[in-house]
């Protein structure tokens, strides 16, 4: 088979399957499989594609027509500039999270050597994005999943930054007990436990729930995060966290018993996204 037949037919199963972007999807699949770009891989549709690539083709194929994550089948996610790994122990890191990056970013020009954790890290997309950005920065990784630390680890490996990125697995600020930072960023689990099976299938049959799940509310790790952040934070140090559609209003009221200075960020779609704020003096 050729390119051009091999991509037919990933065309016409990914369409059968309802993958509305399905063109697109069946030619990054097969590029990623090649390692080869996209313009290359248009350049020559009447390459031979070997009976072993094109075998593999197929259950790639296959795997994304039962509505598994693109990203779960090609290993990784472009993230704030970076190739992230990513695998079913992690949550596959979204554009809007970016947003959280760039405040982190903004609140750490206050801080000459900044001391930054990373709650709920995941795939370590975050921490490693501000790790890369701020060449002074100091971050510290932390999450319940050992996989989940473990593909941080890993992820920091790969993008040349271990030395500056520390991974912890355990239960938010358990792995961190007896340290202070400058600033604390975290995108928790915050869909409510019944919105769950509502979600799009790639989410809720391959992501994991417990990168997911907020509890009733959406809001468990809120609160637990902000009964013990002031244990962990410097004075003025900087609570950073992406919030869920119309969650904002309720985290900043519960940040304002020990935050002051309390902002939100609105994304590109017009969703309060990111809360920040800054701890009242005296009380780490």
């Amino acid at each position: 088979m050729n390119i051009r037949e091999v991509l037919k037919f990933g065309e016409k199963r990914l369409l059968a399957s309802g993958i509305e972007n399905y063109r697109n999807e069946a030619a990054w699949l097969l590029c990623s499989l090649l390692n080869i770009d996209r313009p290359r891989l248009l350049a020559y549709p009447d390459m031979t594609v070997g009976e072993d690539a094109a075998k593999i083709y197929i259950q790639y194929i296959e795997r994304r027509a039962a509505r598994e994550p693109l990203q779960y089948i090609m290993g990784t996610q472009e993230f704030a500039g970076m190739e992230i790994a990513v695998n079913p122990w992690v949550l596959i890191p979204r554009p809007e999270t970016e947003l959280l990056v760039l405040a982190a970013l903004v609140t750490a020009k206050q801080f000459s050597k900044p001391n930054v954790l990373d709650l709920c890290t995941g795939s370590g997309a975050i921490g490693l994005a501000i790790a890369r950005r701020l060449s002074e920065a100091v971050v510290t990784c932390t999450d319940i999943s050992e996989q989940a630390a473990k593909t941080a680890e890993m992820n920091a490996q790969r993008l040349g930054l271990k030395d500056r990125v520390e991974v912890l697995a355990g239960d938010l600020f358990e792995p961190v007990k007896g340290r202070r930072f400058d600033i604390i960023v975290c995108n928790p689990p915050y869909i409510p436990q019944a919105q769950i099976p509502l979600l799009q299938p790639e989410v809720n049959k391959y992501e994991p729930i417990i990168a997911l799940s907020g509890g009733a509310d959406g809001l468990d790790f809120y609160k637990r995060i902000l009964d013990s952040v002031a244990d962990y934070l410097n004075n003025e140090g900087c609570l950073i966290f992406e919030v869920g559609k119309g969650q904002a209003e309720s985290v900043a009221d519960m940040m304002g018993r020990r935050f002051n200075k309390i902002e939100t960020i609105t994304d590109d779609n017009g969703i309060e996204r990111v809360v920040t704020g800054k701890l009242k003096v005296g009380l780490c």
